[in-house]
Formats: C-alpha cells, structure tokens, sequence
C-alpha cells in the first residue's frame, strides 16, 4: 500500500513539474517586412438598420351580402336566337320576395310567407343541351285560385300565395314536361 502512495506521488509530481503556460506576446501593430512597412487596410461594414414592422389596422367585417344565383332564362327575341325543338325543361323557384326585399338564400324554396311573391323560373334546352326559345312553356299549378299570377315572360313568371295551402308547380313547352315541385305558404 505504501508503495502504491508513493508512485502515486511521484507521477503528480513529475506532472505539476512538466505542465506550465506558455505565454506569447502578440506586436499590437504590423511589423515591417524586409524592411518595408505592411499597409493596414480597413474595411468599414455597414450595420443594417432594422426595418419597422407595420402593426395591423383593425379593419371593419363586410357584411356579406346574398350571392345571387344564376340569371334567370333571358326572354327571347326576335334576332338570332336558338329555335330547335325543345327536350328538356327544368323548373324551380328562381327566389322568393317579401316585403319588396329578396330573402337571402331563398333560390330553391319550398316554403314562402303568404302574401310573398315567388319568382318562378323555367329553362328550355334542345338536343344538344343549349338554350332554346322555340316555344314558351305554360305553367300549371294545383290550386290556381289560391295564388294571384304576375310578371310579363312566359319563362319567369311570379306567384303571390293568397292564403295558406300548398302549391303543386309544373311547366311545359313543346310537350316536354319538367319534374312537379312544389311550395308551401304559410
């Protein structure tokens, strides 16, 4: 034991002896080379500047408004329209119109306040899936005297429900049928 306290002793002296700094004095300018002086050359960086980051105005929510639906079918007139035969028609409730006002998302219904116009609409289309103004359709409903009938054009006519019942719709031009639908007025 005693001999390993003494190796011991001897290899951290030897150690401690052995290690010291070595320590290096740097010129605090440039010396001169064969005699000649080296030049000092200085480079100037420039520091970028931070740019602002805009903070965000408040803005005003829109408020969003109906988006309208698809035109309804043009009337037909005399110059260059399409005249072939028709095969297929298709009908709906264009939008309903309460109190002079369009009610939003109405396109479709299949309900109305009595005393509200509904806006009708009837597509003709030919063979070749193309509109066509051949003949006007005519409009049929369950319970005509419960409804007071308006508007000048064949293809878009409008309803106002007198009372409440329910209106069976249908329309036809040259034999051609469209699906029945139907309307309720409250």
């Amino acid at each position: 034991m005693k001999r390993r306290v003494l190796v011991a002793t001897a290899v951290l002296g030897a150690v401690s002896v052995a290690c010291h700094t070595i320590t290096e004095d740097l010129p605090s300018r440039p010396s001169s080379v064969n005699g000649a002086p080296i030049p000092t050359i200085v480079i100037s960086v420039p520091v970028p500047k931070p740019t602002p980051v805009p903070t965000p105005t408040p803005q005003s929510t829109p408020i969003p408004q109906p988006t309208p639906g698809p035109g309804p079918t043009p009337e037909p007139n005399s110059g260059g329209q399409n005249t072939n035969p028709v095969v297929r028609v298709a009908c709906s409730v264009y939008f309903v119109e309460c109190d002079g006002q369009v009610v939003p998302g109405s396109k479709g219904a299949t309900s109305a306040r009595s005393g509200c116009r509904v806006h009708l609409d009837a597509t003709t289309k030919d063979a070749n899936n193309e509109h066509t103004y051949r003949t006007g359709p005519q409009w049929t409903f369950s319970n005509p005297g419960m409804i007071e009938r308006s508007g000048q054009s064949a293809w878009n006519p409008a309803i106002t429900g007198l009372g409440r019942h329910y209106q069976q719709i249908s329309a036809a031009a040259d034999g051609v049928r469209c699906a029945t639908f139907g309307i309720s007025f409250e």
